[in-house]
C-alpha cells in the first residue's frame, strides 16, 4: 500500500499510532493516516503536514532509524503517549502539539517498521518548535 516513489525518499509506519511519516530530504511529512488509527481519530493530524519534533526530539536532518526510535522509544511500555508537533500542510505557519496515545497492536505491527521502498488525546497550542 505504499507507493513507488523516488529514493531519496523513505517511510517509517507506525502501526500503533496508525501513521506512516515520509522522510524526503531532511524533513519528515505525515504520509498517511492508517483509518481507525490513533492519528486519524485525532482530527488534527493531515497528510502532508510536516512534524518538526517527536516527543520533544527535533527532526530536522534526522534519518530513517532516528525518526522509528522517536516513535518506538524502546522496551518500556510505561511511555504510551507520542507527542508530534507539526507545522500544518495548509497554513505552514501554524504550528500544532498533538499528544497520541499507543494502542495496544499485536507482535506484528508494535514496532514501527521503516519502509525503505522506492516509494482522542489532541492538545493544539500556537507555539514555536522545541529549541
Amino acid at each position: 500500500w505504499v507507493s513507488p516513489a523516488p529514493s531519496s525518499q523513505k517511510m517509517v509506519e507506525s502501526a500503533s499510532l496508525g501513521v506512516v511519516l515520509k522522510l524526503e530530504e531532511g524533513r519528515v511529512w505525515v504520509h498517511t493516516c492508517i483509518p481507525g488509527g490513533a492519528a486519524a481519530q485525532c482530527l488534527i493530524i493531515d497528510e502532508g503536514d510536516e512534524v518538526l519534533a517527536l516527543n520533544g526530539n527535533d527532526l530536522a536532518d534526522t534519518n530513517q532509524e532516528q525518526v522509528a526510535d522517536a516513535l518506538d522509544p524502546g522496551s518500556s511500555n510505561s511511555d504510551k503517549l507520542v507527542t508530534f508537533f507539526l507545522a500544518k500542510r495548509d497554513m505552514p505557519s501554524r504550528r500544532c502539539r498533538v499528544v497520541l496515545k499507543r494502542k495496544e497492536v499485536g507482535a506484528r505491527g508494535s514496532t514501527p517498521k521503516t519502509l525503505s521502498t522506492t516509494p482522542k488525546v489532541a492538545t493544539v497550542t500556537n507555539r514555536s518548535p522545541p529549541a
